[in-house]
Formats: C-alpha cells, structure tokens, sequence
C-alpha cells in the first residue's frame, strides 16, 4: 500500500513538472512569472527525486523478504515430493510469487523511457527470477500431481488444485507479461504458452486469453516466444529422454565390458 501511495505521488509530481516545462517554454526565466514557476519545478523535482529514493529503498527491502518467501525448502522437485512440502511454505511462496508480479506491473520496466520516472523501473534480479522460476515449475508439479492422483477433473480437490495454480500463479504472470509488451520476457512466455497442452479448460482458457494479446500486439513477437517454446519442449519432451537413453546403454555396455 505503501508503495502504491509513493508511486501516485511520483506520477502526480512527474505530471505537473511535464506541465509547468511546456508553459515556461524554452527560455525559463523571460519573465518574473516564468522565474518563479521555474522555482517551482525545481523544487518540484528535487521531492520527485527524494520520493523515487524512498520507493526504490522500500521496494528493495520488500523484495529481499519475498525472496526469502520464494526457498526452496518449500518447493517441489518431482510429483513424488508433493506429499513433503509444509503447505505454510508453499502458501509463502505463492504469496510471493503473486507479490512480485504486482510489483512489476506497478513499476513497469517501460518506464525507464519516462524522464523523471525511469528511478522506479523494476528491473527483477537474476536471483529473484530464478526463484519466480523455481515456483512456478513448483506449483505446476503440485497441481498436476493433485489432479493425477483425483477421480478426474470434475472433483473436488482438482478443480481447487487448478485453481490455485491459475489464479496464484499462472494468471499473474500472464498479466504482467502482456502489461508490458514491448519488454516481454520470452522464456517467461514461453512457459504460459506450454499450459495450452493441458486438457484442463481453465487453464487452456488463460493461455488462449494470453495468446491473443500477444498476437494482437505483435505476431513476430509473438512467433519469437513460439520458438522459444518449441525448443524447451523438445529438450524436455525428446532431447532430455534420447539423453538418458544413450547413458544407460553407455552403462550397459561398460557392466558387459566388466563381465
């Protein structure tokens, strides 16, 4: 809420300084009434300044705790593990990964191009992506491992399972890669787009929704994030697999080598 507060009273501050520069004009102090308007965008200025701090030193601290959030003493690994993750840390990491995402829509990476405004641009940190990572893959395990262990999707404990991964989770990631498409991370994308493959209609249901922003904005882009999307499949889905086969006939051969 805090932030929320500070990041109005950054683009109120911003508005009014863009509107007094056009009416003192190119040549500030012409006239008494232009010296003192100046004055006042100076002034002006230096609390935007002091305000965009605050936000940044706020924010980082937020941060840092969220990233605490996002362990991986929570996460899950394999479906397997499912059953051994505290449900109060996965509810934490959830949080945190939700947290994030607002925090990115609220201090857009498209602001850096804004003069006065570019301080706040949330630019996300390596660690803190690989931990958005790491959770997303976390909760996507979760969930598949609850709907495979259910009765299909109409029960009770799928249907809860699906929607707290696409509401926690999947949703707002979507939301903050199509709030700024211009600066769309691709791998991010990619790994919405994978969700279409489920059979689950809800979820195929945000990725369709998400898709067809993409689309609408720009259909290179949006064919960049396919192929993104092809190759992490086929490691995944064929690369991984024709590796594994090779080692364990590799082994083979070595224990019939030892024989």
């Amino acid at each position: 809420v805090l932030l929320a507060w500070l990041n109005r009273d950054a683009y109120t501050m911003s508005t009014e300084i863009n509107e007094k520069e056009v009416i003192i004009g190119p040549e500030p102090g012409s006239t008494d009434g232009s010296s003192a308007m100046q004055s006042d965008v100076e002034a002006l200025k230096q609390q935007l300044t002091t305000t965009c701090d605050s936000i940044v030193s706020v924010r980082d601290k937020f941060v840092d705790v969220l990233l605490t959030w996002m362990t991986p003493q929570g996460l899950v690994t394999d479906e397997n593990s499912v059953e051994s993750v505290s449900p109060y840390a996965t509810a934490l990491q959830r949080e945190a990964f939700h947290y994030i995402a607002n925090l990115r829509m609220l201090f857009p990476v498209k602001v850096k191009k804004y003069m006065y405004l570019d301080a706040v641009a949330f630019t996300v940190s390596h660690n803190v992506l690989g931990a958005m990572r790491k959770v997303f893959e976390s909760e996507g395990l979760r969930m598949k491992a609850a709907v495979a262990q259910s009765d299909g999707e109409d029960d009770e404990e799928a249907k809860k399972a699906v929607a707290i991964f696409t509401e926690n989770i999947l949703l707002p990631l979507a939301q903050v890669l199509t709030s700024d498409m211009e600066n769309i991370n691709r791998r991010q994308a990619a790994s919405v787009i994978y969700y279409m493959l489920d059979e689950n209609e809800a979820l195929q249901e945000v990725v369709k929704g998400f898709i067809k922003r993409v689309k609408d904005f720009d259909m290179v882009k949006f064919l960049e994030i396919q192929m993104v999307a092809l190759k992490g499949l086929y490691h995944e889905q064929v690369a991984r697999h024709v590796q594994n086969r090779i080692e364990k006939e590799l082994s083979d051969e070595d224990f019939d080598a030892g024989e």
